[in-house]
């Protein structure tokens, strides 16, 4: 996997849209009122920059701890009156949205992070 895909992967599992740059390598996405970039070159370059400057030799999970993590986290509360044979339903304790999971042989696996506010969920609760 390319740090590109990377990086897209991780700004995917926070909910945050981004986009692709000029070339391949280049991802761009909106935090705290500022267009980020971030680039990766086929020598193995990366730097993560916005309004002009930039920082040099940075990893795709250092791009997204320096622009998005605010370290939030939450409960994801998995609702036992929810009744769906194929589905488990779990609540985030941050922002009370709800979440289906597809059910496996009546197990769900909770999401990583709310799909709504971008919590990194800590524990799973009933």
């Amino acid at each position: 996997m390319t740090a590109a895909e990377e990086l897209r992967r991780l700004l995917d599992e926070r909910g945050t849209h981004w986009w692709a740059g000029e070339d391949e390598q280049e991802t761009l996405w909106e935090s705290n009122g500022l267009t980020w970039e971030y680039s990766n070159n086929e020598n193995g370059d990366a730097w993560l920059g916005f309004l002009g400057a930039c920082e040099q030799d940075i990893t795709p999970e250092q791009a997204v701890a320096a622009t998005l993590e605010r370290e939030r986290t939450c409960t994801m509360l998995r609702l036992t009156d929810y009744t769906c044979q194929y589905m488990h339903r779990y609540a985030c304790s941050e922002c009370g949205e709800f979440n289906e999971q597809p059910t496996v042989m009546g197990e769900s696996e909770p999401p990583r992070y709310c799909p709504n506010c971008g919590a990194r969920v800590v524990e799973v609760g009933e």
